[in-house]
């Protein structure tokens, strides 16, 4: 365990004077030989290294693999991770399985009969029951 020997308060007071006194925090810290950069966290690193194999594997797939089979060939090296983490880092760094397309098929079934319009949409008759018409819109006909 570590011992937080200043306070956030603190530090940030001595950021504010020396950066009143005319030096950027890059030349306080270069003098101070100390980064500016936080260090690269255990999970991070390992995320790195993952993303390495998910390329991998996604090259190998010529950019057919989406995250499931990638997900299943980094199984099958050994590698303990989730579906959900794969995916995720290969959501976050836009790697997509191609998507491929189905080609369009005729519809098979009998030929379509159509009725010979004999209205020519004149509704009015001069007597009854000389022309008769429903609607069938409730009927699915697609």
């Amino acid at each position: 365990m570590s011992i937080q020997r200043f306070t956030p308060e603190f530090k940030a007071e001595a950021v504010r004077q020396v950066v009143d006194r005319g030096y950027s925090v890059a030349e306080i810290a270069a003098r101070l030989g100390v980064s500016t950069h936080k260090p690269i966290s255990d999970r991070e690193q390992e995320n790195n290294r993952l993303l390495r194999l998910i390329r991998d594997s996604y090259a190998t797939s010529q950019g057919v693999y989406g995250a499931r089979r990638v997900f299943g060939d980094l199984r099958e090296a050994g590698e303990s991770c989730g579906k959900h983490r794969v995916a995720r880092l290969m959501r976050a760094h836009k790697i997509k399985a191609l998507q491929g397309y189905k080609a369009p098929r005729p519809i098979a079934g009998r030929p379509s009969i159509i009725a010979s319009n004999h209205l020519n949409r004149e509704f009015t008759v001069e007597a009854p029951n000389k022309a008769w018409m429903t609607d069938i819109t409730y009927i699915r006909t697609w």
